[in-house]
């Protein structure tokens, strides 16, 4: 496979579930971390996290993730400085994550009081930038290129290996733009065609 300079590299694909889709409310309730060197897998990483409040019905049906699961499983300042340690200055990548997961991540970390520098670059903004289609969540767009096979839903690791799936769709479709260049490049880029 001739892969594009941006997942030729180190790529690391981040996701998060929470208690409700509040990002000034909500807890989140896990983390996932995927790396890929190449396009091979090299590093996972997920925790569950208990949060202050109790996941509501609707996350539990999206994420699999109830409030027994959750019931001893660490705080999110007990596994902060671990988290700070994987993805302090590296480049995630991650699906709505600038209106949804950093934010939640952003709140979190300042909530423990500790400091984070990380890029963003997010396959939504991609997808918009890139294509005409009605929907632009994950699923949708899985669905439409037909990137679900294979995959459990039932795997914490679902979304990430999804999103690297969905990062190669849209390098493929976008080799000048998002393909040309590192991760870092393409963040870069972001920053110019942001939808309002």
């Amino acid at each position: 496979m001739n892969l594009s300079k941006i997942i030729a590299g180190e790529v690391t694909y981040f996701d998060i579930e929470t208690t409700d889709v509040s990002v000034a409310r909500d807890d989140i309730t896990r983390i996932t971390i995927l790396q890929e060197i190449n396009g091979h897998e090299v590093f996972h990483w997920a925790r569950l996290i208990r949060p202050t409040k109790p996941i509501s019905d609707g996350a539990a049906k999206v994420s699999g993730i109830t409030n027994d699961m959750v019931e001893h499983a660490p705080t999110f300042n007990e596994i902060a400085a671990q988290l700070v340690a994987i993805l302090n200055n590296t480049n995630v990548v991650c699906h709505y994550g600038l209106k949804f997961d950093i934010p939640f991540l952003a709140r979190h970390i300042e909530t423990a009081g500790i400091k984070m520098n990380t890029g963003i670059l997010d396959t939504w903004v991609w997808a918009k930038h890139i294509m005409d289609v009605k929907k632009y969540g994950m699923l949708p767009l899985a669905e439409e290129f037909g990137l679900l096979g294979g995959l459990d839903r039932a795997d914490p690791f679902y979304h990430c290996r999804l999103n690297a799936r969905l990062l190669k769709k849209l390098v493929e479709m976008d080799p000048r733009h998002l393909g040309a260049g590192t991760v870092a490049d393409a963040i870069e880029a972001q920053s110019r065609i942001l939808p309002e």
